[in-house]
């Protein structure tokens, strides 16, 4: 029976627990800015009230923020660059359909 090392321990390739920790590690995927944004349309924004601007303007720099901290090294996404200079950061809903479509 083949031996394969999880971590400290030793197990046999056919054991259950070995095939559990497989199947969890297949779990974890890489996640991306996309993954975790909210896009808004031009007519959402304007519906916000000052403070609902502020807050999803403070929420949207710190998750950018957090993935940075964990190794995210992919391009700065241009509503992360909108945020930053204080512009609104709404998008055209073709390119929200297109940047949430199935697929990617």
């Amino acid at each position: 029976m083949e031996q394969v090392t999880r971590g400290r321990a030793w197990c046999s390739k056919d054991s259950a627990l070995c095939q559990e920790e497989e199947d969890v590690t297949r779990l974890y995927k890489t996640v991306t800015f996309k993954d975790v944004a909210v896009d808004l349309t031009q007519e959402e924004w304007q519906q916000m009230k000052p403070a609902q601007r502020n807050l999803y303007r403070d929420v949207m720099l710190e998750t950018y923020s957090n993935l940075v901290t964990v190794g995210y090294q992919a391009t700065k996404p241009d509503v992360i660059f909108k945020l930053e200079q204080e512009e609104e950061p709404w998008v055209l809903e073709e390119e929200m359909f297109w940047r949430h479509s199935p697929g990617e």
